[in-house]
């Protein structure tokens, strides 16, 4: 991780409790099932490395519209998740 993001960033942000990278993703895929109208949408911030877990993640939990974006220097970094 690049030195002027660790100094600069929350550690909570950054690090997780625990080795599951995708466990606050897992709470908001569970936290929209039980509060999120059926047209609802869900937009993150993700690691470039996790796209594709994370698209399998949201899929298994029942979404379908699921798109990646890149960010200017060509990374996925941005997801939208809706039912």
């Amino acid at each position: 991780m690049q030195p002027n993001v660790v100094q600069y960033e929350p550690h909570l942000a950054l690090f997780v409790p625990n080795n599951d990278p995708l466990i606050f993703y897992r709470a908001l895929a569970n936290f929209g099932h039980q509060h999120m109208n059926k047209d609802g949408i869900i937009f993150v911030e993700i690691h470039e490395d996790l796209a594709l877990p994370l698209n399998d993640l949201f899929t298994t939990s029942g979404y379908s519209r699921i798109e990646v974006r890149r960010d200017l220097q060509g990374k996925e970094r941005m997801m939208k998740v809706q039912w």
